[in-house]
Protein backbone atom coordinates (compact mmCIF):
# COMPACT_ATOMS: atom_id res chain seq x y z
CA UNK A 1 0.00 0.00 0.00
CA UNK A 2 2.92 2.37 0.49
CA UNK A 3 4.50 1.75 -2.41
CA UNK A 4 1.15 2.23 -3.87
CA UNK A 5 1.41 5.63 -2.66
CA UNK A 6 4.52 6.64 -3.17
CA UNK A 7 3.93 5.76 -6.69
CA UNK A 8 1.17 8.19 -6.89
CA UNK A 9 2.82 10.44 -5.41
CA UNK A 10 4.94 11.07 -8.31
CA UNK A 11 8.05 9.68 -6.33
CA UNK A 12 8.39 12.80 -4.10
CA UNK A 13 7.32 10.49 -0.65
CA UNK A 14 10.27 8.22 -1.71
CA UNK A 15 10.08 4.01 -1.31
CA UNK A 16 9.33 2.41 1.87
CA UNK A 17 11.99 0.55 3.58
CA UNK A 18 12.05 -3.19 2.86
CA UNK A 19 11.43 -5.31 5.73
CA UNK A 20 11.91 -9.02 4.45
CA UNK A 21 15.41 -9.32 5.51
CA UNK A 22 14.19 -8.49 9.26
CA UNK A 23 10.80 -10.03 9.15
CA UNK A 24 13.09 -13.06 7.71
CA UNK A 25 15.10 -13.09 10.53
CA UNK A 26 12.97 -12.64 13.53
CA UNK A 27 10.74 -15.44 12.07
CA UNK A 28 13.90 -17.33 12.46
CA UNK A 29 14.13 -17.04 16.42
CA UNK A 30 12.81 -19.72 18.58
CA UNK A 31 9.05 -19.67 19.95
CA UNK A 32 8.28 -17.22 16.93
CA UNK A 33 5.63 -18.47 15.02
CA UNK A 34 5.57 -16.01 12.63
CA UNK A 35 7.12 -12.02 11.77
CA UNK A 36 5.29 -9.32 9.58
CA UNK A 37 6.18 -5.77 9.47
CA UNK A 38 4.07 -2.78 8.48
CA UNK A 39 5.29 0.15 7.38
CA UNK A 40 3.10 3.30 7.66
CA UNK A 41 3.84 6.94 7.03
CA UNK A 42 2.12 9.49 9.17
CA UNK A 43 3.14 12.75 7.99
CA UNK A 44 5.79 13.94 5.56
CA UNK A 45 7.10 12.15 3.16
CA UNK A 46 10.06 9.28 4.42
CA UNK A 47 8.40 9.90 8.28
CA UNK A 48 8.16 5.95 8.15
CA UNK A 49 6.82 4.43 11.16
CA UNK A 50 7.46 0.34 11.12
CA UNK A 51 4.81 -1.83 13.09
CA UNK A 52 5.87 -5.07 14.00
CA UNK A 53 3.61 -8.12 14.56
CA UNK A 54 5.37 -11.27 16.19
CA UNK A 55 3.33 -14.22 16.52
CA UNK A 56 5.04 -16.89 19.25
CA UNK A 57 4.05 -20.12 20.67
CA UNK A 58 1.05 -19.60 23.71
CA UNK A 59 2.06 -19.96 27.22
CA UNK A 60 5.56 -18.83 26.88
CA UNK A 61 7.09 -17.74 30.38
CA UNK A 62 7.59 -14.04 30.86
CA UNK A 63 11.31 -15.19 31.10
CA UNK A 64 11.25 -16.07 27.11
CA UNK A 65 8.83 -13.75 26.03
CA UNK A 66 11.49 -11.58 27.19
CA UNK A 67 13.90 -13.15 25.37
CA UNK A 68 12.45 -12.96 21.84
CA UNK A 69 11.08 -9.62 22.80
CA UNK A 70 14.61 -8.76 23.15
CA UNK A 71 16.20 -10.35 20.10
CA UNK A 72 13.67 -8.84 18.04
CA UNK A 73 14.26 -5.26 19.15
CA UNK A 74 17.90 -6.20 18.54
CA UNK A 75 17.94 -7.07 15.09
CA UNK A 76 15.09 -4.09 14.09
CA UNK A 77 18.14 -2.12 15.39
CA UNK A 78 20.32 -3.97 13.02
CA UNK A 79 18.18 -4.40 10.25
CA UNK A 80 16.30 -1.15 10.10
CA UNK A 81 18.39 1.87 11.86
CA UNK A 82 17.69 4.69 9.36
CA UNK A 83 14.47 4.02 8.31
CA UNK A 84 11.90 4.36 11.36
CA UNK A 85 12.20 8.31 11.48
CA UNK A 86 9.00 8.50 13.31
CA UNK A 87 9.40 5.35 15.74
CA UNK A 88 8.90 1.52 15.69
CA UNK A 89 5.67 -0.41 17.34
CA UNK A 90 5.88 -4.23 18.39
CA UNK A 91 3.32 -6.29 19.15
CA UNK A 92 3.77 -10.03 20.67
CA UNK A 93 0.70 -12.30 20.66
CA UNK A 94 0.10 -16.21 20.91
CA UNK A 95 -1.13 -18.41 18.06
CA UNK A 96 -4.37 -18.60 19.98
CA UNK A 97 -4.03 -16.27 22.83
CA UNK A 98 -2.68 -13.00 23.85
CA UNK A 99 0.92 -13.35 24.85
CA UNK A 100 1.41 -11.02 28.49
CA UNK A 101 3.96 -8.60 27.03
CA UNK A 102 3.93 -6.44 30.16
CA UNK A 103 4.69 -9.33 32.33
CA UNK A 104 8.23 -9.55 30.03
CA UNK A 105 9.35 -5.90 30.53
CA UNK A 106 10.66 -6.33 33.48
CA UNK A 107 13.14 -8.78 31.34
CA UNK A 108 13.90 -6.82 28.84
CA UNK A 109 16.64 -4.51 28.08
CA UNK A 110 16.15 -0.58 28.78
CA UNK A 111 16.40 3.13 27.19
CA UNK A 112 18.60 5.29 28.77
CA UNK A 113 18.75 3.14 32.26
CA UNK A 114 14.69 3.33 31.80
CA UNK A 115 12.41 0.52 31.02
CA UNK A 116 11.23 -0.03 27.92
CA UNK A 117 7.61 2.14 26.85
CA UNK A 118 4.28 0.13 26.58
CA UNK A 119 1.66 1.57 24.75
CA UNK A 120 -1.17 -0.51 25.47
CA UNK A 121 -0.04 -3.69 24.61
CA UNK A 122 2.68 -2.73 22.54
CA UNK A 123 6.39 -2.07 22.92
CA UNK A 124 6.87 1.54 21.26
CA UNK A 125 9.72 3.19 20.46
CA UNK A 126 10.51 6.83 19.41
CA UNK A 127 13.83 6.64 16.47
CA UNK A 128 15.42 7.83 19.15
CA UNK A 129 14.68 5.41 21.70
CA UNK A 130 15.28 2.44 19.18
CA UNK A 131 18.65 3.84 18.80
CA UNK A 132 19.40 3.68 22.41
CA UNK A 133 18.09 0.71 23.68
CA UNK A 134 20.19 -1.52 25.38
CA UNK A 135 19.63 -5.13 25.07
CA UNK A 136 19.26 -7.35 28.06
CA UNK A 137 21.65 -10.27 26.11
CA UNK A 138 24.31 -7.82 26.08
CA UNK A 139 23.61 -7.11 30.23
CA UNK A 140 23.51 -10.71 30.52
CA UNK A 141 27.05 -11.17 28.97
CA UNK A 142 28.58 -8.71 31.23
CA UNK A 143 27.88 -10.23 34.52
Amino acid sequence: MASVLAGLLGGCAGSAPDVTAGDQAIAQLGHVVEASTDVTQPGAPRNWHLFTQVIVEDDLAPEALAQVADATITIAQDEWPDQVPSGMSFSFVGEQRGADIQSAVPYLGTVDGQPVRLAGKEIAFTSEELAAYDSSADAGESS
